[in-house]
């Protein structure tokens, strides 16, 4: 029980980085395409 929630949480924290990291990519390549 408490390792499954644990496991969940672990995934929707690596799913954020990975988000938060696409969206800093995201940012940057739209800023160079900007200039």
């Amino acid at each position: 029980m408490l390792l499954e929630l644990n496991r969940r949480s672990v995934q929707q924290i690596l799913r954020d980085e990975k988000g938060r990291r696409w969206g800093i990519v995201h940012k940057q390549k739209m800023n160079a395409s900007k200039q």
